[in-house]
Parts: C-alpha cells; sequence; structure tokens
C-alpha cells in the first residue's frame, strides 16, 4: 500500500505541476499539493500496517494464525487487481521520471544545437506593493529585449509578441505569473530559453532577481541577483542587463570554442565572467595550438588586462613564453601563479602546483600531482597525456600505455572530429614500439592514417616498423611520403632541412657515419640555427657512442650556449654539457660545470641541484 501511494502522489505531483501552468493557478497550489501528500505518508504507512487490499476490498490484516490457516488451504493463484493498479503506477512512474533522469545537462545540450537560440523575456513581477514600480515591468523587459537582440546567434522574441499572448485573455497581473506559465507561455512562443525575474524590497535595499530557464526541461540555466538602493535608478537596470547579456555571449563563444574540438580546455565552465576576456583566450588558444607562440601571447596578455585572475591564461601564457625558448620569463609566470594559488580552484592550484614542481621539485613529486589531478578530472586528456609522459619519463611503459589507451577511448567516445590530427595515436605508436609490440603499433598505424593526414611523425613510424620487418621497399615509400609531408608542414622548408632529413633517415637505417655527414652538412649550410645545433648534439650523445670527440662536441654546444639570450636556456644547456661529460667518463669536469651552475644560475632548480649532487657522490667514491 505504501508503493501505491509513494507513486500515486508523484503522478499527482507531475500533473499539478503540468496544468497549473495552462489554467493559471496561483503559484503556491503545486507547494500545496506536494505538502499535503507528504503530510499524508505517515497516515499511509499505519493504514498500510493495519489493513490489506485484497480481491475483496480493503480488510483488516489477519494474525498470524488465521494467515497459516489460510495457507493450508489449496487455491488457485489468480492475479490480483492490486498487482495490476501497481504494475500501472510503476509504468506511469517510470514514464514521468524518465526524461528527468536521463537527460542531457541542458545548457550543453542548447549550446550544441546547429541553430540559432530563440529567447523570450517575460514581463519582471513587481513584489515590492509600491505601484511605482509597475513602469518598471516591462521596462526591464523592454531593456533586455534590446541588449540581446545585439548578440550573434540568438532570436529574441519582440515585446509586442510576447505581452499579447500574456493579456489574451485580458489583461493580466503580471505578479501573479507562475513559473509554470511562464514555461508553458515560452513554449507557445517556440522559445528554447525564458527570462523570468521579480522586483524585490528588503528593508532599504532593492533586489532585481532574473533567472534564465531551458523552456523544454524547466531547469534553471543561471540564476543572477543584483542589489541596490531602493530608488529608481538605472545603474542597477544596466546591471542586471549586463550580466545577462554577458551569460549570452559567453554562451555564443562556447559553442564556437566546442566546434573546433578542443577538448583539453575548461571550455563548458569558463573562469571568467568577461565575454571579452574569453573572446581573446579563444583566439589566443587557436593560435596556440598552430604553434604561433607570438600570436597566442598578444591576445592572452589582452585576456589578462581585463581578468587578471584569469588561471586557463594565465597557465598557458606562461607555455606560450617557454615554448618559444623565452623560458626565463616563462618561470617568472610559473612563481606568479603558484604565489596565487589560494585563488583558484582545487584543480588549479594543482595545475600551478604542478608546473611550479616541475623546475623546483623531485620528478616522483610531478608525478603524484598529476596523478591527483586525473582523479579529480578523469576527462582531461590534457593532463592524462602529461601523466602518461611522465611515466614513459620514469619508464614505466605499463602505467604510461594505460593512460594513453584511455586517452584514446575518451577522444573516440566523444566522436571523430576528436580524432583528427590527434597527437595521442602517436604517443600510443610510440609506446608500443618501445615494449615491442609490432603488431598493435602497425595496427594503430592502419586506423591513424584515416584520420591523421598531416602528422609527419606518422610515416616516420611506419619507416621504423617497416625497418623492424625488414621490409625495405614500404620503408623507402613513407620515407618518400614523410619527405612529401615535410616539404607541405614545415615552412620555409629549405635545402638544409632536406639534407638533414636524409640523414635522420640513414641514421634510421643503421647507417650512423653517413647519417653523421649529412647531418653535419646541413648545420654547415644553416650554422646559426638553434634548433639544428640542438638535434646535431642530441645525435652526437646518443648516436656516435663509439670514439666520443669531445673536442666536436664542446665547440658546438658553446656555439649553441653563446647563441642564447635566454638566461635559463643559457645554464640548462651547460647541464646538458655537464652531464655528457659525466656519462662520457669525464666527472671532475663535470664537476666543475655543475657547480658553476648552482653558484651563477639565477633560479635553483632542482634538476640543477640533483646533478651536482650526483657528480660529487661519483667523484668522493673515486678517491
Amino acid at each position: 500500500m505504501v508503493t501505491t501511494y509513494a507513486a500515486t502522489a508523484y503522478i499527482i505531483i507531475e500533473v499539478i505541476n503540468n496544468l497549473s501552468g495552462p489554467f493559471r493557478l496561483p503559484h503556491w497550489i503545486p507547494t500545496l499539493v506536494a505538502l499535503l501528500l507528504v503530510a499524508g505518508l505517515p497516515v499511509a504507512i499505519i493504514i498500510s500496517w493495519i489493513f490489506d487490499i485484497t480481491p475483496q476490498g480493503i480488510k483488516k490484516t489477519e494474525s498470524e494464525e488465521e494467515s497459516n490457516s489460510l495457507q493450508a488451504k489449496p487455491s488457485k493463484r489468480k492475479v490480483r487487481p492490486v498487482y495490476v493498479l501497481n504494475g500501472l503506477l510503476i509504468i506511469a512512474v517510470i514514464i514521468l521520471a524518465w526524461p528527468k533522469i536521463f537527460r542531457q545537462d541542458s545548457l550543453e545540450r542548447l549550446r550544441s544545437k546547429g541553430e540559432k537560440l530563440t529567447i523570450a523575456v517575460l514581463p519582471f513581477q513587481n513584489m515590492t506593493n509600491d505601484t511605482t514600480w509597475n513602469v518598471w515591468q516591462e521596462g526591464i523587459q523592454s531593456s533586455l529585449i534590446s541588449s540581446l537582440s545585439e548578440v550573434e546567434d540568438l532570436k529574441v522574441r519582440q515585446k509586442e509578441t510576447v505581452n499579447n499572448l500574456l493579456n489574451s485573455n485580458g489583461p493580466m497581473e503580471y505578479a501573479t505569473i507562475s513559473p509554470a506559465f511562464a514555461g508553458s507561455i515560452s513554449k507557445k512562443l517556440d522559445a528554447d530559453i525564458y527570462i523570468y525575474g521579480s522586483i524585490l524590497k528588503g528593508g532599504s535595499l532593492l533586489r532585481l532577481s532574473a533567472q534564465l530557464v531551458d523552456t523544454r526541461t524547466r531547469d534553471v540555466l543561471k540564476s543572477i541577483e543584483i542589489d541596490g538602493p531602493y530608488k529608481e535608478d538605472l545603474g542597477i537596470m544596466d546591471s542586471l542587463r549586463k550580466k545577462i547579456t554577458d551569460f549570452m555571449i559567453l554562451s555564443r563563444l562556447i559553442k564556437e570554442f566546442n566546434a573546433d574540438g578542443v577538448l583539453y580546455r575548461n571550455i563548458w565552465h569558463p573562469q571568467t565572467r568577461s565575454p571579452e576576456a574569453y573572446r581573446f583566450y579563444v583566439y589566443g588558444s587557436k593560435s596556440f595550438d598552430k604553434n604561433d607562440w607570438p600570436t597566442a601571447r598578444a591576445w592572452y596578455l589582452k585576456a589578462l588586462a581585463i581578468d587578471s585572475n584569469y588561471f586557463d591564461v594565465a597557465w598557458e601564457l606562461a607555455w606560450a613564453y617557454g615554448n618559444q625558448g623565452y623560458v626565463d620569463t616563462c618561470i617568472q609566470l610559473v612563481i606568479r601563479n603558484y604565489k596565487k594559488m589560494d585563488q583558484w580552484s582545487t584543480v588549479d592550484q594543482l595545475r600551478a602546483k604542478w608546473t611550479y614542481n616541475n623546475y623546483f621539485g623531485p620528478p616522483e613529486e610531478s608525478v603524484k600531482i598529476l596523478e591527483q589531478i586525473v582523479e579529480l578530472d578523469d576527462q582531461s586528456t590534457m593532463m592524462r597525456g602529461l601523466l602518461a609522459g611522465s611515466y614513459s619519463g620514469s619508464k614505466q611503459w605499463d602505467k604510461a600505455l594505460s593512460e594513453c589507451e584511455k586517452n584514446l577511448e575518451i577522444f573516440h567516445e566523444l566522436g571523430k572530429q576528436f580524432l583528427i590530427n590527434n597527437h595521442v595515436f602517436i604517443s600510443l605508436i610510440e609506446l608500443y614500439l618501445e615494449t615491442n609490440q609490432i603488431r598493435k603499433a602497425k595496427k594503430l598505424c592502419r586506423r591513424a592514417e584515416r584520420f591523421c593526414p598531416d602528422l609527419v611523425m606518422l610515416p616516420l613510424l611506419r619507416e621504423k616498423i617497416s625497418l623492424i620487418e625488414k621490409d625495405t621497399a614500404a620503408a623507402e615509400r613513407y620515407q618518400k611520403k614523410y619527405m612529401s609531408l615535410a616539404k607541405k608542414i614545415f615552412q620555409p622548408y629549405i635545402k638544409a632541412d632536406s639534407i638533414e632529413d636524409t640523414g635522420w633517415k640513414l641514421n634510421l637505417w643503421g647507417k650512423k657515419d653517413s647519417a653523421e655527414i649529412y647531418i653535419k652538412k646541413a648545420l654547415a649550410m644553416d650554422p646559426n640555427n638553434k634548433e639544428r645545433l640542438v638535434r646535431y648534439l642530441f645525435f652526437l650523445e646518443n648516436h656516435k657512442t663509439d670514439n666520443f670527440d669531445f673536442e666536436e662536441y664542446s665547440t658546438v654546444i658553446e656555439k649553441l650556449i653563446k647563441l642564447t639570450q635566454d638566461k635559463v636556456l643559457y645554464y640548462d644547456y651547460l647541464d646538458q654539457k655537464g652531464m655528457t661529460y659525466y656519462k662520457k667518463g669525464r666527472p671532475k669536469e663535470a664537476l666543475e660545470i655543475f657547480q658553476k651552475i648552482v653558484d651563477e644560475a639565477p633560479y635553483k632548480l632542482y634538476s640543477h641541484k640533483s646533478h651536482l649532487e650526483e657528480v660529487k657522490n661519483a667523484v668522493a667514491a673515486m678517491k
């Protein structure tokens, strides 16, 4: 009986909510009905304990002895009416509750619509008991309609259309408009969202309250309240108008941003209330994703000029400096963000802490912070990718593979557009090769080729797999494909680039002496190219293992150091030289280099200090 009562009560509440609008019932009716039904629940429980529903009607519950004697008599089992009634009630509850349980978030659903959003602005309700505010019921409505009409991708129902429908059965007191009735009006106007508000008085204060409501689901998308002195002041009305308009502009920009498939950023819930700051962040992020660091920085700086506490912008600005070699400026921004941690959300505090720890803390601590972030936000593909990279750096291949595979799953579930030219394919293929899973690497390459026409690393990985399988014809084919794609992607692609690429091809094929000749020839043609110098040093350190030429290595890295203007990079290259000397058998010279770094460098970086301690211990052990 209790189940029957609960199901019936739920159905009654839903029916009242749906009928109160069309029949213009007072707004307190649904609340009163709900309270009465809740009050009746204890009575239903008591009655269900005393009485039973039987085929002969409602009867008093039998004693245990009576019940046992009846059970002893064989009887033909029949479908009891109460079972049918409960079944029908359960079906009705499921029908009414299904849309409320299994539905997409209203705001995201509306933002993802292909066409323009339609908005209906209702007259505000004067709840002050002061008739002088009646004129502002339609005044605020007119102001909002005028402002929202200027927003792209919005269709705003005009004042006459809305108010004619409201007054179709005669003049109406706007203060009597219930939420349900407002929703039914919006539905008749075929609006996606309606704005429903009130003018309130509290002591000597005036409050303007507004709600933006989804017409279909009746979800409140945004509530806004503005307080001011109790007088006819256009300032407080302008503040309300601006907040509502800004919210809708942000929604339009978010929709535009999401269409570009930029998943890893915090696009659905911006950390700013300024549409202009968000707009500049969108422009900056698009430039960032194209590796156009100067343009990205210009947009980010404009966004921060409007909202200096916009964390996403401040965080990406540091990377935009660091990625172009301005590491000194990058670290200054990292320290600034770290010092402002208390102002950020929990996840953003961890992001600021992780970036700071990358420079000033041990690697294992950085891994722990990334694990915390991913645990809090398991859909953040960017942070999961960074975690996979950290695992790879410490040769924890199984963990790195797990994170990369999860990332690919997330992108796949979101849709094909998120797989286009996605570097997660490259990371995962490299991990499969590192762990000698050639078949998986080859299978993923074939899948990646369908989505990643512009990833230059893909033909190189196919070439590597072909060489492992000793298929030289296929390797040659993929090398030509790489050269063709490189000329298209890397602009300008000069003759030195072509010669150097030939050198790296020969290195991949195991012809290291010939590879060195081509790489050195390319460097001779373009001697002041810092990136080319870095790559040649990498070749000497990792591939020229026999008869290591300290004199040549020292000449090349000293040239790179002299070309470097950034203070941090200057000592990073010295650190690189010291570690190479140490690993190649000259620990005492390495110790002098590291001592110089720790004494002179502008920042006491963890890597510099740990390398000094490592070499100190090695030299001490030699005595």
